[in-house]
């Protein structure tokens, strides 16, 4: 069996934000596969692009942890 790691789970681990610390001990425990959608990755990019217009994050930045 494999985990998905939705746009949620996906954002607090690039962002700190409530939910960071949670989503980053569960996929440090995770011992299944990861899988993560397209969709999810458009909704991620998304979601970082409007940090970026609300200024909680810089777009270099926000570009670096998409990369990763």
């Amino acid at each position: 069996m494999s985990i998905y790691l939705d746009a949620s789970m996906l954002v607090a681990l690039l962002q700190e934000e409530n939910g960071s610390k949670a989503a980053v001990e569960l996929v440090e425990a995770a011992d299944r596969i990861l899988i993560v959608s397209e969709f999810a990755r458009g909704e991620v990019a998304s979601a970082m692009s409007r940090l970026v217009r609300m200024k909680q994050i810089v777009k270099e930045a926000a570009l670096e942890r998409l990369e990763a």
